[in-house]
């Protein structure tokens, strides 16, 4: 096996190699070279003897990658938008699974080998990174359909499940881990911890709903109850703002935290960053008190940076789409048009074609960025295409009837864009939906796939401002609901004007 490329693999510099072993036990071969790098690629090849110790044949190179788990669940609903990418997960999570630890946990990147036990790391990866193993079987059911992928992934998810409840100290996951990796404000990691292990009970609570496992439901749905106390005791202080206990305090002066960025908090402080409120907002773990301190806070904290980002791989994804279902579309927008350091268009002006690891991997000014650690082409950041395809467009799920078997249309209007257009080929085919800014109102278009239903939200200051050009026969009114027209939508293509 070679890191660097096929030829040095053809010239046998290896980093690893297996020997000459005996057919009856070439399969199963354990790997026991050194631990892998993550994000790697790693080139391998097989070769045959025969009784005389003559070697009659070689395999062509083949190779494979280590790929972020972090990475992959933050990004996981985005990719289904730019290509099918079900087979590819459907198969990677078989290696997700294999890679398992016996404790339940999973890795920090899939595949791994090097260490035990099964390829998992001693101790389990960092939380946001392991969560792939819930986070991504649920984004493809729910984008695809197939019930199998869960079926098939359920035991691992429950096994991890078990392994969180067994760490937790009253419902507190530990301090450690990346945390809000590479985040211009670093948040404190026992808070976000603590909020994914909540999401993780929600997503289980509908994996077994959709399963049939009734006796399974109540026991996630508690899980995650007691998390959302917990967090609202310990994290959220009387004015609403997020809070850090020392580690100390949960889990005892003997306690083993776990890896870097920072140390654990010997002081219980104020956290206040962006990500503090927008990952437990979108995992709704602020109680009917909390939650509007929350926004508001998170509205305060973007407005003091100037409309720019704080956040880090674990709070981006998640940042728009907490402002535009809180009602805050025009700073979601102010956000996606930034230009100045650090947010989406920065990078582009600094002449990037791809998204980077970080902001600034590279300036004008400064040149390239720390070179131990600065990828050119990092998907992560990317995710805000969740945004602009549920929002922009207005191209949404329903969670109740995956596959966009039932869609919802909600275009929130907004920027500087005259006009948004775009579409997604769903499992049932093409959904289109756009707007286009007029002297006197909008147009808005969309079309339906064959087989499917939609509901439209669709802005609007009265019934009476709304005129049908195209579709007539397929909509129906359900009536006008903050500040939106609502109609029901059958198969088939649309033209609406709005004054």
């Amino acid at each position: 096996m070679d890191i660097d490329s096929p030829e040095q693999l053809a010239a046998g510099r290896y980093i690893y190699d297996s020997g000459k072993v005996l057919s009856g036990e070439s399969v199963g071969v354990v790997y026991q070279g050194k631990a892998l790098q993550p994000s790697t690629r790693y080139y391998w090849k097989v070769s045959v003897w025969d009784e005389s110790g003559t070697e009659i044949t070689s395999t062509e190179p083949a190779w494979f990658e280590t790929g972020r788990t972090g990475d992959a669940q933050v990004f996981a609903r985005t990719a289904t938008y730019n290509m099918n990418v079900d087979p590819f997960y459907t198969r990677w999570l078989y290696s997700v699974r294999d890679n398992q630890g016996d404790d339940g946990s999973y890795a920090n990147y899939i595949p791994v080998v090097g260490f035990p036990p099964h390829g998992a790391e001693d101790g389990g990866g960092a939380m946001g990174w392991m969560e792939a193993g819930v986070i991504v079987p649920w984004q493809m059911y729910q984008q695809y359909g197939d019930v199998r992928i869960l079926e098939q992934h359920y035991a691992s998810m429950v096994a991890y499940m078990d392994y969180l409840e067994r760490r937790a100290v009253r419902y507190v996951q530990p301090f450690g881990g990346f945390g809000d990796w590479l985040a211009i404000e670093p948040t404190n990691s026992m808070l976000t911890n603590t909020a994914y292990s909540a999401y993780d009970a929600l997503i289980m609570e509908q994996v077994v709903k959709r399963l049939g496992k009734d006796a399974d439901q109540r026991r996630f749905r508690t899980f995650y109850e007691n998390v959302k106390k917990s967090f609202n005791d310990l994290f959220v202080n009387e004015e609403g703002r997020t809070f850090a206990p020392t580690v100390e305090s949960i889990f005892g002066k003997d306690s083993q935290v776990g890896m870097w960025p920072g140390t654990a908090a010997t002081e219980a402080k104020i956290v206040d960053t962006q990500t503090s409120y927008v990952v437990p907002l979108q995992f709704d773990l602020f109680n009917e008190k909390n939650k509007p301190l929350a926004i508001r806070h998170l509205v305060e904290n973007i407005k003091k940076h100037n409309y720019t980002l704080t956040t880090g791989f674990i709070g981006t994804p998640y940042l728009n789409l907490v402002l535009s279902d809180n009602g805050y579309d025009d700073v979601a927008y102010k956000l996606f048009e930034q230009t100045a350091y650090p947010s989406w268009l920065y990078p582009v002006l600094q002449g990037a074609t791809t998204i980077w690891e970080r902001w600034n991997s590279y300036t004008l000014v400064n040149g390239f960025g720390p070179v131990d650690m600065n990828s050119f082409n990092h998907y992560s950041y990317g995710a805000i295409e969740e945004w602009m395809i549920a929002y922009t467009l207005g191209i949404q799920r329903d969670e109740e009837q995956p596959a966009y078997k039932h869609i919802i249309l909600q275009p929130r209007i907004g920027g500087t864009f005259s006009f948004i257009r775009g579409h997604y080929d769903s499992a049932y085919g093409r959904i289109e939906s756009g707007w286009q800014i007029q002297k006197k109102g909008y147009i808005y278009e969309a079309t339906i796939p064959a087989n499917t239903t939609a509901i439209l939200y669709l802005p609007a200051k009265s019934e009476k401002s709304v005129r049908m050009e195209k579709g007539q026969e397929g909509i129906t009114l359900v009536g006008l609901k903050d500040g939106k027209a609502v109609y029901r939508l059958g198969s088939g293509s649309y033209r609406i004007c709005v004054d």
